[in-house]
């Protein structure tokens, strides 16, 4: 999933779980523009709670963190 917001592009990739509501592994890359043009990565390796990630992003106030809770 692709997400444009605030001038910052996100991606999220993710490997399945068992569930509609766990994955296996998930890596996000926020790259964003400006003059300094910085970039994250986050992967997280493991049995993940969709609804607990979206909770967290929310709370950190990330870019596209509206767009991960939607897709539960």
């Amino acid at each position: 999933m692709r997400v444009q917001e605030d001038g910052q592009r996100v991606l999220f990739m993710f490997q399945p779980g068992k569930s509609d509501n766990e994955i296996k592994q998930l890596v996000m890359h926020v790259s964003g523009s400006g003059a300094d043009h910085e970039s994250v990565l986050i992967i997280v390796d493991g049995l993940i709670d969709l609804n607990q990630v979206s909770k967290l992003a929310n709370k950190l106030n990330m870019p596209g963190a509206d767009e991960l809770s939607k897709k539960q």
